[in-house]
């Protein structure tokens, strides 16, 4: 209880530190070169986990509701990935009483059988033994609950991702990813990046256009995003880069991150 008082304390003392951003020009730019090279036959299915809610003793009030989403990408030539994982199928079962205490006391969670992703990819028609990659924004519990089902992939994570989430303090839920062999665990090396529209560094995992990493920062150490190029149009899967609209038009955007 000390450890939690002690995260309490120090996250209370969080504030917004405003830093100027860059002057964006306006007009079409790589979205529409984005569009005009979309690769046919990429699908997105988005699959909600449950929800969460910060305790105001992080954010304040109001303190809402929020989804605990996952991403399922069919790529036309690459087979399925996964992006994020969402909550693990014991809090669907068992509640919060299978999440670490200081995750249950900064957090309220709520999920019910059958609503984690793996059940609900096999309800779609998704096979869990096919998934070929798994990429994870970040390491946060409800980010990471059924990495252990994809067996067959690769997994993709932040530079440090691995090493920053030892503990299970703070959300981290080490014993997830803690089977994933050296050999099918990556962390992206953006020194190989290059800019891409507004972003300053950036990976084409694929080198077809259809699905870039880009270097995250803020919420945790090592976090990353993806921009994904669908016919229909760019989509940016932010993990909790952005956990909500609020936050790309305020300066403030609440004290659940490491630094922003």
């Amino acid at each position: 209880m000390c450890c939690a008082l002690a995260v309490v304390c120090v996250a209370g003392c969080y504030r917004p530190n405003v830093v100027a951003g860059p002057v964006i020009s306006e007009g079409a730019g790589a979205a529409a070169h984005m569009q005009a090279a979309a690769l046919q036959g990429l699908r997105l299915h988005v699959f909600n986990t449950g929800m969460n809610r910060v305790s105001p003793l992080l954010v304040g009030s109001p303190a809402p509701w929020r989804s605990a989403p996952a991403f399922v990408i069919e790529h036309p030539v690459r087979g399925l990935i996964v992006f994020d994982c969402g909550l693990a199928e014991e809090v669907g079962r068992e509640g919060e009483a299978s999440l670490h205490p200081v995750t249950r006391l900064l957090f309220k969670t709520r999920s019910l059988p059958g609503k984690d992703l793996v059940s609900q990819m096999r309800a779609a028609g998704l096979d869990p033994g096919d998934v070929a990659y798994v990429i994870l924004s970040h390491m946060h519990f409800d980010h990471v609950g059924a990495a252990p089902a994809f067996t067959n992939a690769s997994f993709i994570a932040g530079p440090g991702a691995r090493a920053n989430s030892v503990s299970r303090m703070n959300g981290f839920d080490p014993e997830r990813i803690a089977w994933v062999d050296a050999d099918a665990w990556h962390e992206a090396d953006f020194s190989r990046g290059e800019p891409f529209a507004t972003f300053d560094s950036t990976l084409d995992v694929f080198s077809d256009g259809s699905l870039r990493l880009i270097r995250g920062g803020g919420h945790t150490a090592g976090g990353i995003a993806v921009l994904l190029n669908l016919p229909a149009g760019p989509v940016l899967l932010a993990g909790d880069l952005v956990v909500h609209f609020d936050w790309l038009r305020s300066d403030d955007v609440q004290r659940i991150v490491l630094d922003a």
